[in-house]
């Protein structure tokens, strides 16, 4: 199944990355919000965790593999995003 997201940019798709490690092991904490906070604006942010609520964590990666196939990400910017 595709999905239908493949509209965001990469900075949105590296905001969802965020969200799904952070609550990849069911405890998300302040300072992991709070540090993807940090890194855009609160609209995205709302508009990214109100998408990834209520999936379920294949979803979050078909959709994550469907967006990262968009873009050519540089050795660079894949290790930034690990990071």
């Amino acid at each position: 199944m595709k999905s239908d997201h493949t509209q965001w940019s990469k900075e949105e798709l590296k905001i969802y990355i965020l969200l799904c490690c952070a609550k990849g092991d069911q405890i998300e904490t302040k300072e992991e919000i709070d540090l993807i906070k940090s890194k855009t604006d609160p609209e995205t942010f709302e508009r990214l965790d109100n998408e990834f609520c209520g999936e379920d964590e294949d979803r979050c990666f078909e959709k994550i593999d469907d967006v990262i196939g968009k873009y050519p990400f540089s050795p660079y910017e894949i290790s930034e995003i690990k990071k």
